[in-house]
C-alpha cells in the first residue's frame, strides 16, 4: 500500500520493472528479475484478491516527467564514444500499474491519468475455479486528467515557453489519454474495472482494449471440437459466461463531469461461431447469415469487453470526437451533451429529468432509446436536419412525461 498527501510529485508511480540493460550476446534488452540476493527468485505466482492500494489525499501527481533521457560518454579502445537515448513510459501518464489496484483519489487532488493493464495471471494451483483480475478507481471531490506521452519540453516555443501537450486537446491521440485498462490476451481470466467518480471531473479520453481469454488455448472464439468427433462443439471458457468477459464501468455521481471520448477496442463472435455462449451486446453493424444468400439475420454478438457508462443525480457528459459504448444510463437530472462528435450505444436510457442534447455537427446513434419520467432529448435548432439525420435508433419508448423535442417549428 501506498499513502501520498499533501505532496506534489513530479514522475510516474508504476509497479512494472525498469526497461533493463542491454547485453551484446545474446544481442537485446535482458529484463530485472526479482529474487531473494541468492539464486532463487522470488515467487512469480498471481495470487487473485492480493490487490495494491493507492491512496492520494490532497496531492498533485503531474506528467513532468513522462520521459527519461540518458546521455553516456565512454571510451571504448582508445575512442571516446556517447550515447543519447529517450525512453518514454507507456502513455506519458501519472500512474503506471500492472497488478491488480484499489486506487482512492480524494481531497482536492489532481492526477495526469492512469493506465492499468492486466498483468501476469499464471498461478499452478488454479486449475477450475474462477478466479478474476479487479481494479477499482474511486475518485472523490478531485480530478483526472490527461497524461502527455510527448516531453514537456520541446524544440517549439512561444516567449521561452514550451507547449504543454498534457493539456487535453480532444485531438483523440495519446497525448489525450485520461483512463486506459488493457487485459492480458494470453491470460486465462476477465478484467473487472469499476470508476467512480463523487463530485468530480474527468478531463480526457479513456481507452479500454479487450481480448478473448487465451484464445485458441482457454476459450475458442472460432469454436472448439471436444470430443474428437470432427465437430465443433463448444468455444471452451469458463461455464458461467461472464467470467469470459472483460468489463468496464463509469459512473459519474453528485455532479461530476466528463469531457472525452469512450473508445473501446473488442474482439466479437457473431451467432453462427456461438456453440455456448450468449450474446451479451450488439453490433453497431449486422450479423448476416453464414450461407451464401449473406442476408441479415440480427444485431445480436458475443464480445470480449462490454462498456458501461452511467450518469446520477446532476452529472455531465461533454462527448468529443467519436464514442462507442455498450450501455448509457442518465438519471436523477444529469445530461449528456453531443456536439461537433458522435456516441453509439447500443441502448440509452434517460430518467428523472435527465437530458440528452445533440448540437450541432453532433450524432447520436443506439438501437433502443428510452426517455422516462420528465426525461427530454433535445435537437436544436443548428443540429443539421437539412444535411443528414443526428439520432439513428431502432425504437423509441417516451413515457411518463419524458420529451423528444426535434426542433421542427
Amino acid at each position: 500500500q501506498v499513502d501520498i498527501s499533501n505532496s506534489v510529485i513530479h514522475g510516474s508511480i508504476t509497479s512494472e520493472l525498469p526497461f533493463g540493460y542491454y547485453s551484446i550476446t545474446p544481442e537485446g534488452y535482458n529484463g530485472y528479475t526479482f529474487n531473494n540476493g541468492t539464486t532463487t527468485d522470488l515467487d512469480y505466482n498471481w495470487y487473485d484478491g492480493d490487490v495494491f492500494t493507492l491512496n492520494v489525499s490532497n496531492s498533485t501527481i503531474d506528467d513532468d516527467y513522462e520521459a527519461l533521457y540518458f546521455t553516456d560518454t565512454h571510451l571504448d579502445g582508445d575512442k571516446s564514444k556517447s550515447t543519447n537515448e529517450t525512453f518514454y513510459t507507456a502513455l506519458g501518464v501519472a500512474v503506471n500499474l500492472d497488478v491488480e489496484s484499489n486506487i482512492n483519489i480524494t481531497n482536492n487532488s489532481r492526477v495526469a491519468g492512469i493506465a492499468l493493464s492486466e498483468g501476469n495471471t499464471s498461478n499452478t494451483t488454479y486449475t477450475s475455479e474462477y478466479h478474476q483480475w479487479d481494479n477499482n478507481i474511486n475518485v472523490s471531490n478531485s480530478t483526472v486528467t490527461s497524461g502527455s506521452q510527448t516531453p514537456l519540453e520541446e524544440s517549439d516555443g512561444f516567449f521561452g515557453k514550451s507547449a504543454e501537450p498534457s493539456d487535453y486537446a480532444g485531438n483523440g491521440g495519446q497525448n489525450d489519454v485520461a483512463l486506459s485498462f488493457t487485459d492480458n490476451a494470453g491470460s486465462n481470466y476477465s478484467m473487472k474495472n469499476n470508476v467512480n467518480f463523487d463530485h468530480s471531473t474527468l478531463l480526457g479520453d479513456v481507452e479500454f482494449t479487450s481480448h478473448w481469454n487465451n484464445d485458441g488455448v482457454f476459450f475458442y472464439s472460432t469454436g472448439h471440437d471436444s470430443n474428437g468427433d470432427g465437430v465443433l462443439d463448444t468455444n471452451g471458457g469458463w461455464v458461467d459466461d461472464a467470467q469470459n468477459v472483460d468489463e468496464l464501468n463509469i459512473t459519474l455521481n453528485n455532479g461530476s463531469k466528463w469531457v472525452g471520448s469512450a473508445n473501446m477496442s473488442a474482439e466479437v463472435i457473431a451467432p453462427a461461431d456461438m456453440y455456448d455462449v450468449a450474446p451479451n451486446s450488439l453490433t453497431p453493424g449486422a450479423t448476416i447469415e453464414a450461407n451464401d444468400w449473406g442476408r441479415i439475420i440480427d444485431n445480436k454478438v458475443f464480445q470480449s469487453g462490454v462498456f458501461n457508462v452511467a450518469l446520477n443525480n446532476s452529472s455531465e457528459w461533454n462527448t468529443v470526437n467519436s464514442s462507442v459504448i455498450d450501455t448509457l444510463a442518465v438519471n436523477n437530472g444529469s445530461q449528456v451533451n453531443v456536439t461537433d462528435s458522435s456516441l453509439v450505444s447500443d441502448t440509452i436510457g434517460l430518467t428523472n429529468g435527465s437530458s440528452l442534447n445533440i448540437g450541432a455537427n453532433g450524432v447520436v446513434a443506439t438501437d433502443h432509446l428510452t426517455v422516462d419520467s420528465y426525461s427530454t432529448v433535445n435537437l436544436t435548432e443548428s443540429t443539421g436536419w437539412n444535411n443528414y439525420s443526428n439520432l439513428y435508433t431502432n425504437t423509441i419508448t417516451v413515457t411518463n412525461g419524458g420529451v423528444l423535442d426535434v426542433n421542427v417549428d
